[in-house]
């Protein structure tokens, strides 16, 4: 429903800014995209259970979705935990 093109810029965005940005900016933006990207997963998963007429491509774009955003998650986790690694003051 939203404009994906522009949600990806402005995520995008975000990551390219986090290099120069404080400890607390980066924990508030891997926080948000993660809680994000875990609702829609949980979203995702509601509309495939409720789509009791699959058929081979909508089964394989849901399919290909829902590994794509657990990837995205599994990659939000490393990265924070990577930055958690590091000291605040580094």
């Amino acid at each position: 429903p939203h404009d994906n093109r522009g949600r990806c810029a402005l995520e995008a965005l975000q990551f390219f800014f986090l290099d120069g940005a404080d400890h607390a900016t980066v924990n508030t933006v891997l926080d948000r995209q993660y809680s994000r990207v875990r609702e829609q997963l949980r979203e995702l998963k509601k509309r495939c259970q409720c789509c009791a007429q699959k058929g081979r491509y909508s089964g394989l774009w849901m399919d290909m979705e829902r590994q794509r955003l657990e990837a995205t998650a599994e990659m939000l986790v490393s990265a924070s935990l990577d930055h958690s690694s590091q000291r605040p003051d580094a």
